[in-house]
């Protein structure tokens, strides 16, 4: 009964959550869930030092995302604003206070839980595996419940979830168990009988009907399969259209890339050519200056000979006329054949000048031929080129033009029709490289085959538009070669394929509705002739009649039900079925399975031929002639007796249980206004215990202090102390502080932090008691005093370190020190060393220090500026790391001898620090309260 009533408490709270659970049903709901509802339920480590929260968001659907940034901008979490980041992959993930991961990325979900920083809560959407979520969405189909906890790994991250939460959670398939457990079995009684009926209507009215399906479903096969071939022969005329028209694209688009080469080839041949033209022209006109030179100089040959014959002429009229007529015609004839040796060499010089002349105007011309003859073919590839481009501009096929690193240059208007990017978006948006843009998976394998192999590659993508529309694609990777076959540049030519595809597909599926239809059929087969057996052997009752519902056939399980024969049937009961009932509802739905030629079900309570009464629900099937007219009825009968018995026990149950989760829900409410009413207690009670706490700003009032105190609980056991008491009646100023650690934890140990507070201040303040030693002495005694424990077994006792500040003269500090079970430890500046003074061996009250004579001592030491005195309990040095190793004595000296020069603040965080990397995911332990004076 305990068990039941328990089982029926959870169901209560997790199957009708408060109203204050609202549905997500969109992003934004999502958000102010994970940003509003869920964080005040969360408590995370160190929080009160949390300035501002952090929000992560992993994966890629931004709309969750964007509504977070959206209310990070005026909202807060627990009073605190918030930020949001999004990471794209797994490694990319920093420490952050919540990280929500959305749907898409739950394959990866074990990877990222690795990988997340302690501390973190990480919420899921609708992930399946539970073992590394702490809150999981639910989808809007499981009804009132919204969200999963795993209050467990919530724990693992050092995260504590309220009750409230944990009302909200729960393991789903538990949850699932415990509704449906009082339900189980009258569903699989009804399954039961419903796969039982079912099933045999379906067996007679197929045997009347399965030959004439067989034959309609034969003509179906062949007219389907002959659509196949037809579809068949079209995809295979479609393919091999889409084949020539992609070998024509590819042949003019190299022979377009041929083209341009030839052109620029043409045009650095015809530049070369006007260059050896004018090179040719300028020497050409040099000759014509030598050759007017080599004029000049043979006219001022011939003058100086008219000269020299004026002068011979002259002379010859002075010497004697034979000599000189003799001498003038040696002489003449030596000029003569002078003359004519100079008229010889000039003519032949002419001649092979005028040659080399010819020579090269025949040149310059035959080159002028070529350059025109190349301006011509030049002016033909022009037309080409253009109706090239304008094939490439107007085809529907999209090309591409790549390097041979196969980086994008061009693409034509077909490209940008299929996909909706220019090549000035294809680069901005997706990529500069076909191995980056493409989706094809083995494409950098398609790409390097191409290369290597120096064929053309044929291959198809799934790819997706700008507008988001998905594309079936066939590429045709070919590559361009130079006349060394390197590859120069490669040509992609895409065809929508996304028809052929589909038609492809609807073959397939035609096919194999083809092929499911024939295993049906010969199944079908087999069943017919299990039918006639099945009829006789099975335990319901079957019955065959006409049109107008008169019995001609009743199968042994309507004589071993009823107990009638066929002849005893209609000659003792009744020879119809309308007359047989009394039932009106009955003949109405019998008349109505006549008339509209629909199956219809009644349940009615009948009585056997021995008197015995019984429940039982009957189906009627017509069977319907080729002109769809009502031929015959057949009725199925089954006996539901135990059935309608289990429903009225069920019924029963049902009530019972409406009576125990009212009481439960009165139970449930008491609980919870206790647990209210003591959660309210123990707050205020740790509003009162931080009163009786002296403020930060009296402790720092006449020295530097630094203060950690972390509470395990709401309240605390551990206390610290302060008391001033000035310089009167001859005493002088001094200055005390103190930690103590009292028994236990929680509300116990409050209530031992207040009467130790309690007396410190009594024995102080108002007796007047200035040694720390004997502080201690009176302390001890009131405690054993008020917890009366020379009387009882009260064990209650405190640890105390306790310490006394007198200013001296020349700056020094006189402290004075008594410790019960607690050391003191002080960092001298000038010396650079931690040193620390023990405790006497002897806590403040309790029985066991009945027997310990030791007594509490004072230990008295001078110290200066900017030495440091440190008190703690022993929460910090008991913690426990993961390995549970505990944080111990020697690591703190180690730390504080560390940190000594450090201004006083961060060595309070360098404390925290310390103390959370080695505690990591573990629960803290113990009340923790160290203090740090700068005097």
């Amino acid at each position: 009964m305990l068990k039941n009533i328990t089982i029926l408490f959870l169901l209560f709270i997790f199957v009708f959550p408060q109203s204050e659970i609202k549905a997500q049903t969109d992003a934004n709901t999502k958000a102010q869930w994970i940003f509003q509802n869920f964080p005040p339920y969360v408590t995370w480590k160190n929080e009160e030092i949390i300035t501002k929260f952090v929000i992560g968001v992993y994966g890629s659907n931004s709309q969750v995302y964007n509504e977070l940034v959206k209310y990070s901008k005026n909202s807060k979490i627990k009073g605190k604003k918030f930020s949001v980041v999004r990471f794209k992959r797994v490694k990319d993930i920093t420490s952050t206070h919540i990280l929500f991961v959305e749907s898409s990325a739950n394959e990866y979900i074990k990877d990222i839980y690795e990988n997340i920083m302690f501390n973190t809560l990480l919420i899921t959407d609708q992930c399946p595996d539970k073992d590394f979520y702490m809150l999981n969405f639910l989808p809007l189909h499981e009804g009132q419940k919204r969200f999963v906890l795993n209050s467990k790994v919530a724990r693992s991250a050092g995260l504590i979830i309220g009750k409230e939460m944990l009302k909200y959670g729960g393991s789903d398939v538990e949850l699932r168990g415990m509704i449906s457990k009082t339900e189980k079995e009258l569903e699989e009684e009804r399954k039961k009988l419903e796969l039982q009926r079912a099933e045999l209507a379906k067996q007679v009215e197929e045997s009347e009907q399965l030959k004439i399906e067989n034959r309609l479903e034969r003509i179906e096969n062949e007219r389907q399969k002959e659509i196949n071939r037809e579809q068949k022969k079209e995809i295979e005329n479609q393919k091999q259209e889409l084949e020539e028209k992609r070998q024509q694209l590819t042949s003019v688009q190299v022979d377009l890339l041929d083209q341009v080469e030839k052109l620029s080839s043409n045009t650095k041949i015809l530049e070369k050519q006007e260059n050896e033209k004018k090179v040719q022209e300028a020497s050409f006109l040099a000759k014509q200056k030598e050759l007017e030179q080599l004029g000049v100089e043979i006219a001022e040959s011939k003058e100086i000979i008219q000269n020299k014959d004026l002068t011979l002429g002259e002379q010859s009229s002075q010497i004697e006329t034979q000599r000189l007529v003799i001498f003038g015609f040696v002489v003449l004839i030596l000029l003569v054949l002078f003359l004519a040796y100079k008229t010889w060499k000039s003519a032949k010089l002419r001649k092979k000048i005028n040659n080399e002349l010819r020579f090269k105007n025949d040149d310059i011309n035959r080159k002028n031929e070529e350059i025109l003859t190349q301006q011509r073919q030049t002016d033909l590839l022009n037309i080409e080129l253009e109706k090239l481009s304008i094939v490439a501009s107007k085809t529907d096929n999209a090309v591409t033009i790549l390097d041979s690193k196969g980086n994008f240059e061009w693409v034509n208007v077909g490209f940008t029709r299929l996909y909706g990017y220019t090549l000035q978006l294809l680069t901005h948006e997706l990529g500069d490289n076909i191995i980056e843009v493409s989706s094809n998976k083995d494409i950098k394998d398609h790409f390097n085959r191409c290369k290597k192999e120096k064929q053309t590659v044929v291959y198809e993508s799934l790819n997706t538009t700008r507008d988001g529309r998905e594309v079936w694609i066939q590429t045709s990777l070919t590559p361009i070669l130079d006349t060394d076959r390197n590859v120069r540049k490669l040509i992609t030519i895409e065809t929508d394929i996304s028809r052929i595809k589909k038609a492809e597909q609807e073959i397939h599926a035609q096919h194999e509705k083809i092929l499911e239809q024939s295993k049906v059929l010969e199944a079908t087969n087999k069943e017919l002739e299990k039918l006639s057996l099945v009829a006789s052997e099975t335990d319901n009752a079957i019955t065959i009649m006409d049109a107008a519902g008169n019995f001609q056939w009743i199968n042994d399980g309507h004589s071993r039900l009823y107990g009638y024969s066929y002849v005893q049937l209609i000659s003792e009961y009744s020879r119809n079925i309308i007359t047989k009932h009394t039932d009106k509802e009955a003949t109405a739905l019998i008349k109505k399975c006549i008339e509209q030629k629909v199956p219809v079900t009644y349940e009615t309570p009948g009585e056997t031929r021995d008197g015995k009464e019984i429940w039982v629900q009957t189906t009627i099937t017509p069977i319907t002639d080729n002109q769809e007219n009502v031929k015959s009825l057949i009725s199925i009968s089954s006996d539901i007796s135990k059935l309608k018995a289990a429903e009225l026990s069920i019924r029963q149950q049902s009530e019972e249980l409406i009576i125990q989760k009212d009481e439960l829900v009165i139970q449930n409410d008491f609980i919870e206004q206790q647990n209210e009413s003591i959660k309210a207690s123990i707050t205020y009670a740790k509003t009162i215990q931080n009163a009786i706490l002296p403020p930060y700003e009296e402790l720092t009032q006449f020295f530097n202090v630094f203060l950690i105190y972390k509470p395990k609980d709401i309240v605390s056991g551990d206390f610290y102390w302060y008391a001033h008491l000035p310089a009167k009646d001859g005493h002088t100023e001094k200055f005390y502080y103190a930690a103590v650690d009292c028994t236990g934890h929680g509300v116990p140990g409050a209530f031992m932090s207040m009467i130790g507070s309690r007396l410190l201040n009594e024995i102080v303040n108002e007796r007047k008691v200035t040694k720390p030693s004997q502080i201690l002495t009176h302390m001890d005694k009131e405690i054993k005093s008020v917890l009366r424990q020379e009387e009882t077994d009260n064990n209650d006792g405190m640890d105390v370190s306790l310490c006394s500040i007198e200013k001296g003269s020349n700056g020094s500090v006189e402290m004075n020190f008594a410790g019960a079970k607690r050391p003191l430890y002080y960092y001298v500046k000038s010396e650079k060393s931690l040193k620390y003074v023990k405790g006497t061996r002897k806590t403040i009250g309790g029985t066991q220090a009945r027997h310990n004579t030791e007594v509490f001592i004072d230990n008295k030491i001078t110290l200066h500026k900017g030495d440091l005195i440190y008190l703690s309990t022993d929460g910090l040095i008991d913690q426990s790391s993961p390995e549970r190793v505990r944080y111990g004595s020697p690591r703190v000296i180690q730390l504080l001898q560390l940190i000594g020069d450090f201004p006083l603040q961060e060595q309070s965080t360098a404390i925290e620090k310390s103390m959370l990397e080695f505690q990591e995911h573990e629960q803290q332990r113990d009340d923790i309260t160290f203090l740090g004076i700068e005097v």
